[in-house]
């Protein structure tokens, strides 16, 4: 195709997309100019409605020679951070750490507190809205109060939460709140005390459950995690709803057990949670709940006694949701992954001093960005019509290369 007279051998969005998106990551002033201007024009000749996709795509995408909204080559719009502090962690779970266990980072190899705000000020120039910190768990890092104070102050940042495990929230839940933080998701497995400690391999109940009165005693908007195993929680989902219930959580969600736990993988723990929706919906009237769309969970407000809440359920392997993703992650070590599930990295904390300029570090972030494919191998799966459990049959990643959310950042 010839840009620029609209002579095109394929579909015309499909091409401008990728002309454009590769004379923009050349990052010169003319072919800035060629790509912004001329592209819109020449696409406004298609009428109004590709124009205004266009529009989306493109001409927010840059302001002068600066990122101000992050798309990836499959028109997915990035907004969304889970930026681990650590990957140290007081739980042994089983969905997270394999049996033999991890080699820890050392603390010095940690983003220091400088190189994280740096970081984050980079990426919501060029369009992340949220920031959620995760680890391990966050509240170990000594100076947290210190890292969440500066990034709630940082102009452009929408939304700053954390993910725990809860084991600290007790003493911690005020202080986090006077820092800026205004949203807690506490993962917890198991509501009884010894399939607890099954879990988790730490007989902690009674501290997570204190943790978690105390977040709410402090008006966190409090959503609970619990990752369901078939033959292992299973049985407690009803029980996760009314404590919800009974305890004015906003949101109880329910997450499918992934491989990102090395060897200790086993699909057979997979439990697939269409049949428990369904007796949702007929035990608690639950009525779907329409989220934007940057949201990962299939959300169904229930009621029962005049009292109720939203149970939500996040089915990464069953029903993927690579399609509208949103987020990249980063490590506690600096290392930026478009994907959860992805083996692609770049190491950014070289990029974090005054040695180099904002908009390197963009077109280095950029390059990593436009590597972010389509979807896992579920997803993959999963538009070709295969059924989940043909999908774990047939599943390719090996248990000793899994990636390991401790590792990625939960």
């Amino acid at each position: 195709y010839t840009l620029g007279t609209g002579h095109f051998q394929c579909d015309p969005y499909q091409a401008c997309t990728q002309v454009a998106w590769h004379l923009m990551t050349l990052r010169s002033l003319s072919t800035y100019d060629a790509c912004h201007h001329g592209l819109r024009r020449r696409w406004e000749f298609f009428g109004n409605e590709n124009s205004s996709r266009f529009e989306k795509r493109f001409s927010m995408t840059w302001k002068g020679d600066e990122v101000t909204h992050l798309v990836d080559k499959y028109n997915r719009r990035i907004t969304d951070l889970r930026l681990s502090l650590t990957d140290h962690c007081n739980f042994r779970c089983l969905y997270c750490m394999p049996p033999e266990g991890l080699p820890f980072s050392k603390s010095e190899n940690f983003l220091s507190e400088n190189e994280i705000i740096t970081l984050v000020r980079t990426l919501t120039d060029m369009g992340i809205e949220k920031v959620r910190l995760t680890g391990g768990e966050p509240l170990l890092r000594k100076d947290i109060l210190s890292i969440a104070k500066k990034l709630s102050k940082i102009k452009n940042l929408k939304d700053l939460a954390l993910t725990t495990n809860g084991y600290f929230l007790k003493e911690k839940a005020r202080a986090l709140k006077d820092v800026g933080i205004n949203r807690v998701n506490i993962s917890i497995d198991s509501l009884d005390e010894n399939n607890f400690a099954k879990i988790t391999n730490r007989n902690n109940l009674k501290n997570v459950l204190e943790g978690i009165a105390e977040a709410i005693k402090e008006g966190f908007a409090v959503k609970l995690n619990a990752v369901v195993m078939k033959g292992i929680n299973d049985h407690e989902i009803f029980d996760f709803i009314d404590f919800a219930l009974n305890n004015a959580v906003e949101e109880v969600r329910f997450i499918e057990f992934m491989p990102l736990c090395g060897t200790g993988w086993k699909p057979e723990h997979v439990f697939d949670v269409s049949e428990t929706i369904e007796n949702i919906k007929q035990k608690f009237n639950g009525q779907f709940v329409m989220q934007d769309s940057t949201s990962v969970a299939e959300s169904y407000l229930v009621n029962q006694e005049n009292k109720s809440g939203r149970v939500g359920f996040i089915r990464t392997l069953s029903r993927p949701f690579c399609g509208d993703c949103s987020r990249i992650r980063v490590s506690a070590t600096g290392c930026l992954r478009p994907c959860l599930f992805s083996h692609l990295g770049t190491e950014l904390r070289q990029y974090l001093n005054e040695d180099t300029t904002q908009s390197e570090r963009e077109r280095i972030i950029l390059n990593t960005v436009m590597k972010k494919e389509i979807g896992n191998e579920f997803y993959i799966k999963h538009e070709q019509g295969q059924k989940l459990e043909k999908s774990l049959e047939s599943l390719t990643l090996k248990k000793e290369t899994n990636p390991n959310i401790l590792s990625i950042g939960g």
